[in-house]
């Protein structure tokens, strides 16, 4: 009896450290596991640190490698206006527009890019252009704008064209609309805004006048839209202006003649690609509400597609609302 009782004591106590064992065993895989998976966790936390530390850096370097580069720039220009004295700047300006004294000579291009003066060659004019290398005319996109931003009236755009009205000399519908940079200085508004090293210069270059380098501050940064500005609010620039108003189609704007030149004086309805028309961003600038739109370089014959008298303002206003769906107050005439 006793041997029977020592056994099963003994085999009590056997299955009691294997349940012990087994259970320390069980816990000491709990821990490692657990301490396994954390480890993989902080192996994967430190992955992705690294990478996000790696990409930070890249982004500050490629921040670094620009300032550099602007800085660079800047500082080559701060040098170039140091060692640039006044008269030397504007002798450097000056020969922007060096073709000048070449065209004046020849009586052919002449004759078509004064308005006022009489065009009876039979060439076509675009043939003309091309033989005395005249450039192509620049797309608003060529531009690189900073600030100024095409916000075209979707009204008077049909078929990806642009509908718009200018008043100007009698039969210019033969002889094209041309800028003066354009015409008399063989250069396209995106070569002219390419050759100014800052647009203070655009004035100088436009109106012969060294204030603006001494003492006018530009408009903008950009000489591109310091073009524009000078367009806008005064003329003479590397743009041609028009209008959706037929008030201010009628009456122009600067440009106005005496009254016995007024009676002769037509305006031109003009259907022109979007991609070559821009807003103004000076609009009522005058006593009219201009609404205008800027051209830039010229305005071929093709793009002219009709022309009224400037009397016949409810002419010009049935004929732009059998294209268009518009009202009078679209075009100001109420």
């Amino acid at each position: 009896m006793w041997i029977t009782i020592r056994d099963s004591s003994s085999k009590l106590i056997e299955g009691s450290q294997k349940k012990i064992e087994s259970s320390e065993k069980l816990e000491k895989d709990n821990i490692n596991n657990d301490f396994e998976e954390n480890q993989k966790k902080i192996e994967v936390a430190k992955q992705e640190q690294i990478k996000k530390d790696q990409q930070e850096a890249e982004i500050l370097s490629d921040a670094i490698k620009s300032w550099k580069i602007e800085t660079e720039e800047w500082l080559v220009l701060i040098e170039s206006n140091l060692q640039e004295n006044l008269e030397e700047k504007k002798s450097r300006i000056d020969k922007i527009f060096e073709n000048r004294d070449k065209i004046k000579d020849n009586k052919k291009i002449i004759s078509i890019f004064n308005r006022q003066a009489t065009f009876n060659y039979p060439d076509d004019i675009n043939e003309i252009l091309k033989e005395n290398d005249y450039p192509e005319r620049t797309k608003i996109t060529e531009l690189n704008l900073d600030e100024w931003k095409v916000n075209l009236n979707k009204k008077f755009i049909k078929d990806g064209y642009c509908y718009l009205l200018r008043w100007d000399h009698p039969n210019l519908d033969k002889k094209w609309f041309y800028s003066r940079t354009y015409g008399y200085w063989k250069l396209s508004t995106k070569e002219l805004s390419q050759k100014f090293k800052s647009s203070e210069e655009v004035g100088y270059a436009l109106y012969d006048n060294e204030k603006y380098l001494t003492g006018i501050k530009p408009k903008y940064n950009n000489p591109s839209e310091e073009l524009l500005f000078h367009q806008s609010r005064r003329w003479w620039s590397s743009f041609i202006s028009t209008t959706t108003s037929i008030p201010c189609a009628k009456y122009g704007t600067w440009n106005t003649p005496n009254l016995d030149d007024q009676k002769n004086y037509e305006i031109y309805v003009i259907k022109i690609p979007v991609e070559y028309v821009i807003n103004s961003n000076t609009n009522n600038n005058f006593w009219l509400e201009e609404d205008e739109y800027l051209i830039p370089d010229f305005i071929p014959n093709n793009e002219i597609i009709k022309k009224f008298p400037r009397e016949n303002t409810e002419e010009l206003f049935e004929y732009l609302k059998e294209i268009l769906d518009i009202s009078r107050e679209d075009v100001r005439l109420d």
